[in-house]
């Protein structure tokens, strides 16, 4: 079964930034790995460890297709829960 059954979901924040960025069908293909891989083992992602912003991971894609890197940070619930909670480009990649 796909992450043991866990659940991957979006905040808020997070789905009005992807709309920003030109939204979810214009960036489904850069997503799906990452959101394939949170299912599947989301503490394999790296850790921020920032005194100024909540414990979170974060993924980084590649350039495709005439886009820019992204980070994508999220958030690991206690029940295995992930929380998509932020996405930019990341031009410097």
């Amino acid at each position: 079964m796909r992450g043991q059954g866990r659940r991957v979901y979006s905040s808020a924040e997070f789905d009005q930034q992807i709309a920003a960025l030109g939204g979810y069908e214009n960036l489904d293909f850069v997503l799906n790995p990452v959101i394939d891989g949170l299912y599947d083992d989301p503490y394999g992602y790296y850790l921020i460890q920032e005194d100024l912003i909540p414990l979170r991971r974060y993924a980084h894609t590649i350039p495709q297709d005439g886009l820019p890197s992204f980070v994508v940070t999220f958030v690991i619930q206690e029940d295995g829960t992930v929380e998509l909670c932020e996405i930019w480009p990341d031009e410097d990649y």
